[in-house]
């Protein structure tokens, strides 16, 4: 046996599990709970008694990420938007595409540390 899971061990009581690391068994045996037929209960080398959660706590859970993520980015991106474009318009009405360039460029090195944010998040 060399995958890390819940197993039952030599010796230990019928209806229990311990953890086993891949070398040797941690901690002591845990009663196992038999779960029905079809009601998603013990999933084998999940941890005693731990559930899936169900396909619209998944969704929902998903849902709060995006909402989360979305008013990160926003935060940290309309602030940095407003300035490149105030600094474009105080250019005057034919910018050439270096002066653009400029800005854009300054704004992401400025601004490096607020995007980076959006990076670690995964955004």
């Amino acid at each position: 046996m060399t995958d890390p899971g819940w197993y039952n061990a030599e010796g230990d009581p019928p209806g229990t599990t311990r953890y086993w690391d891949g070398q040797r068994w941690v901690g002591d045996p845990v009663h196992t709970p038999q779960a029905s037929p079809g009601a998603g209960g013990y999933v084998g080398g999940s941890g005693p008694g731990l559930r899936l959660a169900s396909p619209g706590s998944r969704v929902g859970a998903r849902l709060i990420d995006f909402i989360i993520a979305a008013i990160l980015a926003v935060a940290i991106f309309v602030p940095v938007i407003g300035d490149v474009i105030d600094s474009i318009d105080a250019l005057g009405p034919n910018p050439t595409d270096s002066q653009v360039q400029d800005i854009v460029t300054n704004a992401i090195e400025d601004n490096f540390g607020r995007l980076a944010v959006l990076g670690i998040a995964g955004i």
